[in-house]
């Protein structure tokens, strides 16, 4: 009876029914007095579309809970229940969970339409999740409609929809993520090659982001997918935490070992936070391991303090949070952390850290690692340093500099390097 009375009201175009059985389907088919055109493969693959009367169209067919009919949509936390081989849209055809988050679920799904697996992400049935999907959306919509060739290395986003009061984003299907690929590597880090590949790959997204001033605000390895297992090629996904330039709506972002310091001080943030993080990424994917794996954000500042030592005190008196790290001489305060450990600042190298590393790839690391977000290479500026371009040759490193004008018009100085 939920399903009757769901279809009924439901306006789009049906192709898929789900976990339904066919003595149900027969009579939701009839119930809804549906002008249909049929080809049927088995009880599960329906190829048709099919035009449902739109007289009680004015009424909202999505609910939570029908609880006089005995449908529970969500469990506790808002989250939509999953049924393997069971529809989404009457159109999509659930196939398995590929992550949860704070957000909700991303599920990977078969699309009847188009006869091709995609990634939806199901948000929460939440108010505030609503609004920040619907933010997410605003940014997706406009990388999209900017994404001319189609080559900025983000994830393509398809379309929305709002099903059982939950906002649906359905994305292309990628592989898996940079974290995951480490660890079947057991965490032994990465080619030095496949690293400039998902370097590069990255960079581009971020000119193009920084281009268009746009700010990710969560990149690290979960959030940097493979296309495919078997090649080097990289798209960066998850804008739930993104935002315009100009239009911050968070003061605390990202996640902890990717932190820009200047968030943690509270000094105001700018999209030179993603390249901080991609300095990390970097680190953790020569590595295998996290060169800032802080505790909190004392213990984070504390870590990043070993390498860089303490930070001048102009830069400080820019925090409204220094009277919590800092002397009144900008001296950081000598708390243990839980393991009884001090951090003494000075007192590490990226040498040694990144052991085995040329002096080329170091120096690229130094170069987004740097307190002063002003002091940290750009996107373009990394897409030219020897790191990147350094064993291109004639005709490659031309193509490298075309894509990098096309995707950022400004900025004439990169051409003279």
């Amino acid at each position: 009876e939920y399903e009757m009375n769901e279809l009924k009201k439901f306006k789009e175009p049906i192709y898929f029914l789900g976990l339904l059985d066919e003595r149900k389907k027969t009579d939701l088919f009839s119930y809804v007095n549906l002008n249909k055109t049929l080809s049927h493969k088995n009880v599960n693959e329906i190829d048709y579309v099919l035009k449902l009367d739109k007289s009680e169209s004015d009424i909202d067919p999505y609910r939570n809970v029908n609880y006089s009919l005995g449908v529970q949509i969500d469990d506790i936390e808002g989250d939509y229940i999953l049924n393997p081989g069971d529809q989404i849209y009457y159109r999509y055809e659930i196939i398995c969970l590929l992550g949860k988050g704070s957000y909700g679920e991303a599920v990977k799904c078969y699309d009847h339409k188009t006869k091709e697996y995609v990634c939806i992400k199901i948000i929460k049935s939440n108010r505030k999740f609503y609004n920040q999907a619907m933010i997410e959306i605003k940014l997706l919509d406009f990388i999209s409609k900017n994404d001319i060739e189609g080559d900025i290395n983000i994830v393509k986003f398809y379309s929305h929809f709002k099903y059982r009061n939950h906002i649906c984003l359905v994305f292309e299907l990628l592989d898996i993520n940079l974290y995951e690929y480490l660890k079947e590597k057991d965490f032994e880090g990465i080619d030095i090659k496949k690293i400039r590949s998902y370097a590069t790959e990255i960079l581009f997204a971020l000119l193009f982001l920084k281009r268009h001033k746009i700010i990710h605000c969560d990149l690290k390895p979960e959030n940097i997918l493979l296309l495919k297992h078997s090649t080097n090629s990289v798209k960066v996904i998850d804008f739930g935490s993104s935002c315009f330039d100009k239009e911050k709506m968070y003061a605390y972002i990202q996640s902890r070992f990717y932190r820009a310091p200047e968030v943690i001080l509270e000094q105001g943030y700018s999209v030179q936070i993603d390249m901080w993080s991609f300095g990390c990424i970097l680190c953790e994917l020569f590595t295998g391991v996290p060169i800032f794996p802080g505790e909190d954000e004392r213990d984070q500042l504390n870590y990043m303090m070993e390498y860089l030592d303490v930070p001048p005190i102009e830069y400080i008196n820019m925090s409204s949070k220094k009277d919590v790290f800092f002397d009144k001489k900008g001296f950081p305060f000598q708390i243990p952390n839980s393991n009884g450990k001090i951090r003494m600042p000075h007192t590490k190298t990226f040498q040694h850290f990144l052991k085995g590393a040329g002096e080329t790839f170091i120096d690229f690391i130094k170069k987004c690692l740097k307190w002063y977000p002003e002091h940290r290479m750009k996107p373009e500026e990394a897409l030219m340093h020897k790191f990147i371009v350094g064993d291109m040759n004639y005709e490659a490193l031309y193509q490298h500099k075309q894509k990098i004008k096309r995707l950022w018009q400004q900025g004439n100085y990169i051409w003279r390097l």
